[in-house]
């Protein structure tokens, strides 16, 4: 039950790593291990957390947080056959969930997910430690932490909006509510999934995901050959306390205050020698 927690920020920490433009938050600390890529961090994190702030979540305390992983995800794709097949797997006694046009994708995805999400007060202004990760067959390509802050959910919300036209927003909307309230569902063909939710934990499960279009074309311009692979991804953030400065930046002006008169009293003593 602790993973019962923390969807709602991980989204707000990709939002701020995606390079959204606030006043309110600026990058107080970077451990990055390796640079996150912008192309993913940018166009999925404001629909994560129009996700994540849609979830329903149980009202006992846990750490202030949030978390998502997907893992043992098979990703295939077969731009030609376009003949792909995918399927929550069972779980907790329930039977596994088929997409709803198997058969017929270019691309699929099925794995596990996990998710936690316990929020402060939205208009609260805090720190926030932004941790990722992603390998692909078991080989660690990129993650990492950032500190980012100060700045509040409502501030995070009005900042991924602003990244999009109201078109869109209300598109990336009306799927989140889909999601969370549509287990399996199909957009004829070109954006569906399923997922079974473990009846023990009803925020960890199975999913699977397929669609009819090209999407590296979309993104790319290019077909790539058919492939498959294994991957798992990881996004989290969570409340921390606000950096502590340095000591010597403390005193640093009181210091360079102390040189500066030294040297102009110093200064003026050789003056009046020398006249």
């Amino acid at each position: 039950m602790i993973k019962q927690l923390s969807w709602h920020l991980s989204i707000l920490a990709g939002i701020r790593a995606g390079g959204v433009g606030s006043n309110a938050a600026q990058a107080t600390d970077c451990i990055m291990e390796h640079p996150m890529p912008r192309g993913l961090r940018s166009p999925l994190m404001p629909a994560l957390l129009l996700l994540a702030l849609l979830w329903p979540l149980p009202g006992w305390a846990t750490p202030i947080g949030v978390s998502i992983a997907l893992t043992n995800v098979l990703f295939d794709y077969d731009p030609v056959a376009s003949n792909l097949s995918a399927e929550a797997a069972p779980i907790g006694g329930l039977p596994a969930l088929p997409l709803l046009n198997n058969g017929h994708y270019k691309e699929t995805a099925a794995g596990d997910f996990a998710v936690t999400a316990n929020l402060p007060p939205l208009d609260q202004q805090n720190f926030w430690l932004i941790s990722a990760d992603f390998s692909i067959d078991g080989v660690h390509l990129f993650g990492g932490q950032q500190t980012y802050g100060p700045i509040s959910v409502t501030e995070a919300i009005d900042d991924a909006l602003g990244m999009l036209s109201p078109v869109v927003q209300r598109l990336i909307e009306a799927q989140a509510k889909l999601l969370l309230t549509q287990p399996q569902h199909s957009d004829f063909g070109l954006f569906d999934w399923s997922y079974i939710r473990d009846p023990a934990d009803d925020l960890t499960g199975t999913f699977a995901f397929g669609s009819s279009l090209d999407l590296p074309m979309l993104v790319t311009g290019h077909s790539f050959i058919p492939l498959e692979f294994t991957f798992d991804l990881s996004l989290s953030a969570s409340v921390v306390d606000a950096p502590e400065p340095d000591p010597v930046l403390i005193f640093a002006p009181a210091l360079l205050g102390l040189v500066a008169l030294r040297w102009r009293a110093a200064h003026r003593v050789r003056n009046v020698a020398e006249t």
